[in-house]
């Protein structure tokens, strides 16, 4: 194979490699990206005590009763909360992307350094086969399942409807019923997906993107351990 004996060198050093930088990618959605968004109930309070101050200080609304400026300012407050709720859902179905095109960004990385092919650019079946005719068999892998899962979530946070989507249906029926709507007999059901990447029809929780960052990180301590074993193999 054209690992050529340097299996034992690729078992310590794939890990160092990789598996920091998937640590990192997902501890800083929860610690840096997600914790801005903590408090959007009390900070939609205090924009519809805000607005309800600017618009009674309005000419056009100089003879309206409160509670119609008050009506109003909630309905401001409302429309603010909604659009902020769905742009933190959009960070968190990103993150997912972002996961998965680390992944195969960092598998060619690992075919190219060994090397196991020698072209320019990420091919991820291509990559896979170099793999696997070089004694590494990733689809046999306890990790196998949940990254096929992250590519159909990837591919269809991009695309929305379409092959990737009725497959994950099928899978993850409960990633297309949005939390606020489940109970409710009209929206407890999987809709049509047409806007993931506005944080709509697709609705990923912290505890997928854990998941999906301990697969890659379990996929390259399994690449491990199958070199190690290849080398054993080799004495």
């Amino acid at each position: 194979n054209e690992f050529r004996g340097s299996e034992l060198f690729w078992a310590h050093t794939v890990k160092e490699l990789y598996v920091p930088a998937v640590q990192y990618f997902a501890e800083a959605l929860f610690e840096r990206l997600l914790p801005p968004f903590d408090n959007l109930s009390q900070e939609a309070e205090k924009l519809a005590d805000q607005e309800f101050q600017r618009l009674g200080a309005l000419p056009a609304f100089c003879e309206s009763n409160g509670g119609d400026i008050a009506e109003r300012a909630q309905d401001n407050a409302v429309v603010w909360y909604s659009s902020m709720a769905a742009v933190r859902q959009s960070v968190i179905n990103l993150c997912a992307v972002g996961l998965r095109h680390l992944f195969e960004q960092q598998l060619f990385d690992f075919i190219r350094h060994v090397p196991l092919a020698r072209r320019g650019r990420a091919d991820y079946e291509k990559d896979l086969k170099a793999l696997c005719e070089n004694g590494v068999d990733c689809q046999s892998f306890r990790s196998w399942p949940t990254l096929e899962e992250l590519r159909l979530v990837c591919n269809a946070v991009k695309h929305a409807e379409g092959s990737a989507t009725a497959q994950l249906k099928s899978m993850r029926s409960d990633l297309f019923i949005d939390p606020n709507m489940k109970g409710l007999p009209l929206f407890d059901r999987p809709g049509s997906v047409i806007q993931p990447l506005a944080g709509e029809d697709m609705y990923l929780r912290e505890s997928d993107i854990e998941k999906y960052a301990a697969a890659i990180q379990s996929f390259w301590d399994e690449v491990s351990k199958r070199l190690e074993q290849m080398a054993a193999e080799a004495t």
